[in-house]
């Protein structure tokens, strides 16, 4: 869906500074931004990849703990959903997949069940 928006605006955008271009060429032109876009995907997941990893709990919706993903991103990609669908139910506190999870970020200072790391030692 983001991708699809991101096209149609570079193609409005290239539509109004090249009136004159045929339309055959306009679909490879469609083509080749889709194109661009995806590898400019790849290309900031890649950059984002080290430094911006934080581990998430899976719980249900009476709280218990599923499990511990290493990102939102290795999430998103095993469950079958938009990164930014889950990123959005995280911050916001909502359910997904039909309310059946909820999702958050793990604390640094706390262990997957809630109670401080010093005190488990």
């Amino acid at each position: 869906m983001e991708r699809d928006r991101a096209v149609e605006s570079a193609m409005i955008d290239f539509n109004s500074n090249f009136p004159l271009v045929d339309e055959s060429l306009r679909k490879h032109i469609r083509h080749l931004f889709g194109l661009l876009w995806s590898v400019g995907y790849e290309h900031r997941s890649m950059r984002m990849g080290g430094h911006n990893v934080k581990p998430v709990e899976q719980r249900t919706k009476d709280d218990r703990l599923l499990k511990v993903w290493p990102s939102v991103m290795e999430a998103a990609t095993t469950m079958k959903c938009s990164y930014d669908y889950l990123q959005r139910c995280i911050r916001a506190g909502k359910p997904t997949h039909n309310g059946k999870f909820y999702w958050k970020y793990v604390n640094k200072g706390k262990s997957t069940n809630g109670t401080d790391k010093d005190e488990q030692e």
